[in-house]
């Protein structure tokens, strides 16, 4: 019995760090998006999000300084090399096309 109870402890750990793994950042979902930085929500609640020239809206997933910058760079044309995750449900700050993970950004002229 106690042999049972070790191996579905060990089990239940294992789950969760599986649960809490990043996506993984292959070739294939890494792409190149040009659009502007809006923010959305209610004060205190902001978060910001890229709205392509085609209409697509995507959360933006980035460290705190990079997150920082680009919302210095609201308003202008920008384009972001990153990688795309969409979740199974709509979360609160989750616009209607997924998260767009940022690797790097720039502002074009």
């Amino acid at each position: 019995m106690k042999k049972y109870l070790i191996f579905f402890l060990f089990l239940c750990s294992m789950e969760v760090f599986f649960a809490y793994s990043k996506p993984s950042l292959s070739d294939d979902n890494i792409d190149i998006v040009t659009g502007y930085i809006k923010v959305y929500g209610n004060e205190p609640f902001t978060f910001i999000g890229l709205e392509t020239e085609n209409e697509k809206q995507y959360s933006i997933k980035a460290s705190d300084e990079v997150l920082i910058e680009l919302r210095k760079a609201q308003g202008k044309k920008i384009e972001i090399k990153g990688a795309f995750e969409k979740s199974g449900k709509l979360s609160i700050n989750e616009l209607k096309d997924g998260y767009l993970i940022v690797l790097e950004w720039k502002v074009v002229k």
